[in-house]
């Protein structure tokens, strides 16, 4: 029963009306005092001589000169691009002619390193070389240094500078 009572069109729409819900205005929530209302912003108009560069800028689009120097940009652009195609077969031609030059020879599995004569001859050219060391002597080098700078005159380790 009190349910009923409570939930009577009355009774809902005068809550309706206290939360100032009612009557039924969308616009209501944007005309609200809480919100904030954005400053309308008033065109501003450029200055005279603004106006006069823009105005000139514009006149160049429909000079001959503009359609002269547009055409120069698009064979610029035109250039650049043949260049960069020229640069891209030019190493592309580099490529396949190093491939050409720089052939890989398999080694033949079936060929020696090295024979019996080529190790015989090395290991006489070994014996000759250390038998020129033994006659040289090392260890008496020094000595023999030693009695040479002892029979030299002292004159011949001066050395005089003239000015």
């Amino acid at each position: 029963m009190a349910r009923e009572e409570g939930l009577t069109s009355f009774v809902i729409k005068s809550g309706w009306k206290v939360a100032g819900l009612a009557p039924w205005n969308p616009s209501k929530g944007f005309e609200s005092s809480q919100l904030k209302k954005p400053a309308l912003e008033q065109p501003s108009i450029p200055p005279q001589h603004e106006r006069n560069a823009k105005s000139n800028v514009m006149g160049l689009f429909t000079t001959p000169t503009h359609k002269v120097w547009e055409s120069i940009g698009k064979l610029q652009t035109s250039i650049a691009i043949k260049d960069a195609e020229i640069k891209g077969l030019k190493s592309k031609l580099e490529e396949l002619q190093g491939q050409d030059k720089r052939r890989k020879i398999g080694a033949d599995p079936n060929a020696k390193f090295c024979g019996i004569n080529n190790i015989k001859q090395a290991l006489e050219e070994q014996k000759a070389i250390e038998a020129a060391r033994a006659e040289k002597k090392p260890e008496e080098e020094p000595r023999k240094a030693a009695a040479l700078m002892e029979q030299a005159k002292i004159d011949d380790h001066v050395i005089v500078f003239q000015i």
